[in-house]
């Protein structure tokens, strides 16, 4: 069964303000977003999160919450609200956060042996990434087809947030491979790994003694000048969106065709009530949307000097993404019974048609981030010229061996 291990460092009580940066994000401003569209403080943002894991059943819950603002009728909202909201065997509340390599490898271990040996582990290491998804049992599902109770689950990672980033990865590099139906597996991961995954107590312990890193302070181990030396993960991406980073994706993208974080939205997610058949389309469009878009421009990106035309590789991973889409989408709400064997069939069909039929303006928005992303013409006729030479050093060794 899965447990929690929630961590957050709440700096002061404002406004969640724009984060500025130029660390490899796509723009200078890290999140952009319309100066209406409206801001949260952190702590509601805090208190959204919380209520949208309402959904999910916790074997041990422990949170560690560092709020320096917070006043005792705070900690007694905070705690009111885990009670109330969070489903579990054990809770351990803290006000404070560990902040250094030894604080936090103490820290996990004081919880060693509350934790299940091979019970997965959802950690979370920061407060804005709420559970999106409208039903808990395909994400319990996951889980367990990754964590099998009672096997060895020691070294595996389920990525759980950023999922346009990291569906975009598994389909994308051509070290995953897919182990069942929209679910992907990379072994021997040894010098990185992102704080949004679900693993197992050791395998948290393992990560934090593994870590390099020369600062005292630091948040989680993914932390800016932190590294790894021999971690040997191995790392498991579903291709459905289950929780979302609150500032969405602008760090990764300009494409503004994504889902944006509404500050009015009642957590838990409620299962979708349609109003008729072009709301469900639509609905399930925009999830198809959201969890697949940067799965396309990435792969465009890498296509970038295949001889094929344009249309057809575009159509290629259009077609790959749809057939994930109705597995980890249409048939598990099916499975979950959120639509009827009719509806997927009728959906298979409408969502594929209005992909096709937005796809010149969907191709358009991608284009334009491809275009941003392309390198200099220099290099990329050095690297053109690079592999030809590989292609004509591969073709004399064929021949070579025919002979």
């Amino acid at each position: 069964m899965l447990s929690l291990y929630f961590n957050c460092f709440i700096t002061e009580d404002k406004k969640n303000d724009l984060s500025y940066g130029d660390r490899g994000f796509f723009y200078p401003v890290t999140y952009p977003r319309p100066f209406l569209s409206g801001s949260m403080s952190q702590f509601d943002i805090l208190i959204k999160v919380i209520e949208s894991y309402s959904v999910i059943e916790f074997d041990v819950a422990v949170f560690n919450l560092d709020i320096p603002f917070s006043t005792d009728k705070i900690r007694r909202q905070i705690e009111e609200l885990i009670i109330e909201n969070i489903t579990y065997k054990k809770l351990y509340l803290s006000f404070k956060r560990p902040s250094t390599v030894s604080d936090w490898a103490g820290d996990i271990e004081n919880y060693k042996n509350i934790f299940k040996k091979e019970s997965p582990l959802l950690v979370v290491m920061n407060h804005d990434h709420p559970f999106v998804d409208y039903t808990a049992s395909s994400f319990e599902c996951v889980v367990e087809n990754v964590f099998p109770p009672l096997e060895e689950n020691f070294g595996k990672v389920l990525c759980y947030s950023h999922a346009p980033e990291f569906v975009s990865n598994a389909m994308n590099d051509v070290d995953f491979f897919q182990i069942s139906p929209c679910l992907y597996k990379k072994d021997h991961i040894n010098n990185w790994v992102d704080s949004l995954c679900i693993m197992t107590s050791e395998t948290l312990i393992h990560i934090w003694k593994r870590l390099i890193y020369d600062g005292e302070y630091i948040g989680r181990f993914d932390w800016p000048g932190s590294s790894f030396n021999s971690l040997d993960l191995t790392m498991y991406i579903h291709t459905r969106e289950y929780f979302r980073h609150y500032d969405n994706y602008g760090h990764v993208t300009g494409m503004r065709l994504f889902s944006e974080f509404q500050a009015n939205t009642k957590y838990p997610i409620n299962t979708p009530v349609f109003i008729d058949k072009n709301d469900m389309v639509d609905f399930y469009y925009q999830k198809w949307i959201d969890c697949f878009l940067l799965s396309i421009r990435d792969h465009m990106i890498n296509q970038r000097f295949n001889l094929k035309p344009i249309k057809k590789v575009l159509i290629e991973v259009v077609r790959k993404t749809i057939v994930h889409f109705k597995i980890s989408y249409l048939e598990s709400d099916v499975k979950n019974k959120i639509i009827t064997e009719e509806d997927l069939f009728f959906l298979e069909s409408a969502v594929s048609n209005k992909i096709y039929y937005k796809l010149n303006s969907t191709f358009n928005e991608i284009l334009i981030d491809v275009k941003l992303l392309q390198i200099g013409k220099v290099k990329n006729s050095v690297l053109l010229c690079i592999n030809i030479f590989k292609l004509n050093f591969i073709i004399k060794i064929i021949k070579k061996w025919i002979r």
